[in-house]
């Protein structure tokens, strides 16, 4: 198998967070959580309810409060497809 076959693997940079990732931090994490914590009697219900305040528009805005002014020694990074 020749190089020119092989498909290309995408460049993945990491850079710090902005204000327009909000959004998608969040689709994100709750993707993660329901992810981890839909099984056995844990429903999707029982897990938006549990964390309706991170994943509602409050969970946004105080998520994009943290990225506009983060706490001392905090970092926020996102992983982006550069393709």
């Amino acid at each position: 198998m020749g190089v020119d076959t092989l498909e290309r693997t995408p460049q993945i940079e990491t850079v710090p967070a902005a204000l327009d990732d909000a959004m998608g931090i969040q689709d994100l994490m709750r993707a993660s959580v329901m992810a981890t914590y839909v099984k056995g009697d844990v429903t999707e219900d029982d897990v938006i309810d549990f964390y309706k305040d991170e994943q509602g528009p409050e969970g946004l805005e105080k998520l994009m409060k943290e990225l506009a002014d983060p706490q001392e020694g905090a970092a926020n990074f996102v992983a982006k497809d550069k393709g």
